[in-house]
């Protein structure tokens, strides 16, 4: 943790990019230290360098999977989804990871919470392609809420509108429905 104590140093004379160095030569040595993960991966976020940020926010839950702090999970979770950049694949593979947890609900809510919001900004302009594979990533973490809490009354009713979004014109939509 020399390097560690580095940063510090480097922190008390004033040199920030010399501390933010030390950090992370840390996290690449130790990255079991989620705190240190995070603190870069904030760093690299105010610093408007969204791409480093994501990939320490990804390290970080990597490393949090393992553990039960579920409150640093969800913070990250969080942060990560704010930043914009992951895919989606990354998030439904984190949230498969965790099975049928009440952090995996959690987490899943908290991702449909921002495609919901993703779809709503669309326009007109917006591709095709994109609102469509909003649509079908809605869809599937809806199924995944459900799947954990078979009652979840406002995620079935979201479910719903979508399914009749994305397929109401089909002329077979009300067969099924």
């Amino acid at each position: 943790d020399a390097l560690i104590v580095l940063g510090e140093i480097a922190k008390s004379n004033g040199d920030d990019d010399l501390m933010w160095s030390y950090y992370e030569r840390f996290v690449r040595c130790n990255s079991k230290d989620t705190d240190y993960i995070a603190k870069v991966a904030n760093n690299y976020e105010k610093k408007g360098d969204k791409k480093n940020a994501k990939l320490y926010y990804q390290r970080t839950l990597n490393r949090l999977i393992s553990t039960s702090d579920s409150v640093k999970t969800r913070e990250i979770f969080n942060a990560l989804l704010e930043n914009g950049t992951s895919d989606f694949s990354f998030y439904s593979t984190y949230i498969s990871k965790l099975g049928s947890s009440p952090l995996a609900l959690d987490l899943s809510k908290m991702l449909l919470s921002y495609l919901v919001d993703m779809k709503n900004s669309f326009s007109q302009d917006t591709a095709p392609s994109s609102v469509r594979k909003t649509l079908e990533n809605i869809i599937e973490v809806s199924r995944t809420i459900l799947s954990i809490d078979k009652d979840d009354m406002e995620t079935k009713e979201l479910l719903a509108s979508i399914l009749k979004e994305k397929y109401g014109a089909s002329s077979r939509f009300t067969e099924v429905n």
